[in-house]
């Protein structure tokens, strides 16, 4: 291609050469003469050398594009490979073993994706109605396609809620309302203890109202965002020490969040514990029930987030706001 380019270029410099050979020629000569190619009166010999020039150019410039194209085309191609592929513009597809691309939803090292449309592209940015364990759910999937695990802060501040506590599981789902369909939107899911033996919470359902921030509960322990469930049941973060002090948490409560602990209340992360109470005039119930283990659902059990500890000894939980 290169040596193509070369033998052109030369042989444009020559055209252009024998072609101010000729026009000094006829101005010694005082000719008179047309340059313009395909003009009545033009000089034959001139637009004979006008053509070679212009065709020579034409011909270079066309390789020079074809060349291009080709740099081009390499650069964007991927290659494809079994599992996740992205395009050169970012769009995400997922290809099978027998070549082709998947269609509809599908987890993916540990993050779910929802393939669709012409070429089977994760779909981004929208909802998505999708069949779980038999259950169909409306679900997100956001920029990156990924499907957005906590929706409760891009939901309407006017949405209804209810919240399916599952004590086997140690485990609080929250269903978001899609109108005449129902609760069918997994808002978020919540790590909890719940009563430990001899303790046992209550099953049933129930209407929520908020009690306080801090609250004081059984042993001389205190308890933030209290929200009453039933009697003395409460909803509440893990235990603290000492009334408004946000760095005396029990490090030994807190360990056995996911686990049967309580004594009878249900105890959540503080951000969890806040948005139940914030959200109250939201929920429409709350549905305590046994449940199993092995009880599939929507969401999975979140994971307990690391103690946070401060440089003098005192702890705090992680996900509290008014801890750094």
């Amino acid at each position: 291609m290169k040596h193509r380019q070369r033998s052109h270029m030369i042989l444009v410099s020559l055209s252009v050469f024998i072609f101010m050979t000729l026009i000094c020629s006829y101005i010694e000569n005082d000719s008179v003469f047309h340059v313009t190619v395909g003009e009545k009166n033009a000089d034959p010999k001139i637009e004979t050398v006008v053509n070679a020039v212009a065709t020579a150019s034409t011909e270079t410039s066309s390789d020079a594009i074809s060349s291009n194209a080709s740099k081009t085309k390499k650069k964007n191609e991927i290659k494809e490979v079994y599992g996740l592929n992205k395009t050169a513009n970012g769009r995400l597809y997922f290809l099978k073993k027998n070549g082709k691309r998947y269609q509809g939803y599908k987890k993916i090292d540990g993050a779910e994706y929802y393939f669709a449309g012409k070429n089977s592209y994760a779909v981004v940015n929208k909802w998505k109605y999708v069949k779980l364990n038999g259950t169909s759910y409306k679900l997100y999937f956001g920029k990156n396609g990924k499907r957005k695990k906590d929706v409760t802060n891009i939901l309407p501040s006017n949405t209804r809620y209810y919240l399916d506590v599952l004590l086997a599981k140690n485990m609080v789902m929250v269903y978001a309302k899609d109108g005449n369909k129902g609760y069918t939107i997994p808002a978020k899911a919540m790590i909890c203890s719940t009563g430990m033996p001899g303790h046992g919470t209550i099953i049933g359902t129930y209407s929520l109202y908020k009690i306080a921030p801090w609250r004081s509960l059984f042993y001389n322990s205190v308890g933030q965002y209290a929200t009453n469930i039933h009697g003395n049941i409460l909803f509440h973060s893990v235990v603290y020490k000492r009334y408004g002090d946000h760095y005396s948490l029990d490090k030994t409560e807190y360990n056995k969040l996911g686990k049967s602990a309580s004594h009878g209340c249900v105890r959540l992360p503080v951000k969890d514990a806040k948005w139940i109470y914030d959200h109250t005039g939201n929920i429409d119930k709350a549905v305590l029930r046994t449940a199993t283990v092995s009880e599939k659902t929507p969401l999975d059990k979140p994971k307990k987030k690391k103690i946070g500890k401060t440089k003098d000894g005192r702890y705090y939980d992680p996900t509290d706001p008014k801890c750094k």
